[in-house]
């Protein structure tokens, strides 16, 4: 569902017209010590094959590719889940020490608790806008 929803927000972007929008997953299942070594949380779903971090791309019509920002892929998602489009147990927008940002979602097989959170002076907080 959401490579659907990326392909039909994004018909236009900036004024040029997008062929397609995909998905680059960065990270997705992590061992415990892989996890670990990147200072994964220790009870991250990573760990369990039920969590990705990724970035959105859009590809226009004249070959030309764009990385969606971050904050707006993250609002984006958390738009979707409010009217329905969309279920995921949490998603975040994440920081690292380097200032480096990415969007990350968690699923559960069931029971999802549509949790949004984002990096605010140095920790992690609920976004309950």
């Amino acid at each position: 569902p959401l490579r659907a929803l990326l392909n039909a927000k994004y018909t236009t972007y900036q004024g040029k017209k997008v062929k397609s929008a995909s998905i680059k997953i960065t990270s997705g299942y992590r061992s415990p010590a892989l996890n670990k070594a990147v200072g994964g949380s220790t009870t991250s779903a990573h760990t369990q094959g039920l969590a990705a971090d990724f970035d959105v791309v859009i590809t226009f019509t004249d070959g030309t590719k764009k990385t969606i920002p971050y904050t707006e892929t993250y609002e984006n998602i958390k738009a979707w889940v409010k009217v329905g489009k969309l279920s995921l147990d949490q998603c975040i927008e994440e920081r690292s020490k380097n200032g480096s940002t990415w969007v990350h979602i968690g699923l559960k097989p069931d029971n999802n608790r549509k949790q949004f959170m984002k990096y605010v002076n140095g920790k992690y907080t609920l976004d309950r806008n």
